[in-house]
């Protein structure tokens, strides 16, 4: 300002506070039920997530896709900085098979899957939808479920029981004629059948040129044979 000959001055000073540096992390995708921890990194001193916390590190589990911000400052400095990363969270596929199931050794089962899933692994090895197996022994197979290319997989199993079959020795076979009767016998570990009275029996089927053949079931009773 000037007033005749005389000048006068003012000044002011004007402090710029550098905005502070935040990097929190990159995108990124995992499958339902994964947890991710997010950092913040770079000059900031102070932190505020879009989930109220205020820590440097959080750790999040979303159900769906969700983008989360972090606000960066330094000190008690009103400037601030913001980064974000966004989680795409990928649905988990369904996938089931067979209940568990018993039958005799040597007996063929097919084993096929329902669900969401469109590609297979079984413990065999095969990626088809259905297999056929035939277990020796009492076997657990497992089969894993996956939706296209998507790196998320879902497992379901079935325990088969295989029982052994029994073994059940008759008669060589003879000819004899008409009147003469012939007393069959069986060794092996066969039991007879159980009849509702508690009492037991071997069953004869009789061809058209009396060839017997002998039927054997497992029990854990005594033998006794009756002729029918």
């Amino acid at each position: 300002m000037k007033r005749g000959a005389c000048t006068a001055k003012d000044s002011v000073k004007v402090i710029v506070n550098p905005l502070p540096v935040i990097i929190t992390n990159n995108d990124t995708s995992f499958c339902f039920g994964n947890s991710k921890i997010l950092t913040a990194a770079g000059a900031a001193t102070r932190y505020l997530w879009n989930t109220g916390d205020t820590t440097q590190s959080i750790t999040v589990s979303p159900a769906v896709t969700t983008t989360y911000w972090v606000r960066g400052q330094i000190g008690n400095i009103p400037c601030y900085s913001y980064d974000t990363v966004k989680i795409t969270v990928w649905a988990l596929p369904t996938i089931f098979t067979n209940n568990d199931t018993t039958f005799c050794q040597g007996t063929p089962k097919s084993l096929t899957t329902t669900g969401t899933s469109n590609r297979y692994l079984w413990s065999t090895g095969d990626t088809t939808a259905t297999i056929t197996v035939n277990p020796s022994v009492t076997t657990t197979y497992w089969v894993r479920g996956q939706t296209s290319a998507i790196p998320c997989f879902t497992f379901d199993t079935i325990r088969i029981t295989v029982l052994p079959l029994p073994t059940i020795i008759t008669n060589n076979d003879t000819t004899f004629c008409e009147g003469i009767t012939k007393l069959l016998t069986t060794k092996g570990t066969a039991k007879p059948l159980l009849l509702e009275h508690r009492r037991y029996y071997f069953k004869y089927l009789c061809e058209a040129i009396n060839n017997y053949h002998l039927l054997g079931a497992r029990t854990g009773r005594n033998d006794t044979l009756l002729h029918l």
